[in-house]
């Protein structure tokens, strides 16, 4: 599956219109249609910030991957092993979490 039917897919999953999601990113409907048809191509920000939003990792977005939560696993067996890593790593993944929370707020 190309990135188009992906987008697509993922779009209809959450029941959304190419309208509604080109609204939350600020994109025009005929932009969303263009992905979704193969007939437009978005830069890596783009693809990263759609991924975001749909909670799957690049790679799935992209077709490259099947597996949709790849990077949710990685996060969770770190927080799975949370009491055996240092305290710089504890901030780190605080930090990465707040970034995270953030950016999921302003695509809302």
């Amino acid at each position: 599956m190309e990135f188009g039917q992906r987008l697509r897919s993922l779009r209809k999953e959450r029941k959304l219109t190419s309208k509604q999601l080109g609204e939350k990113f600020k994109l025009a409907e005929s932009t969303i249609s263009g992905y979704e048809t193969g007939a437009r191509k978005p830069d890596i920000e783009l693809v990263k910030s759609f991924a975001h939003f749909f909670e799957v990792s690049t790679d799935y977005i992209l077709g490259e991957s099947n597996e949709r939560e790849k990077e949710k696993k990685n996060i969770n067996s770190a927080f799975h092993d949370y009491e055996n890593i240092t305290e710089e790593e504890k901030d780190y993944l605080d930090l990465q979490l707040e970034i995270f929370r953030k950016m999921k707020e302003k695509n809302k």
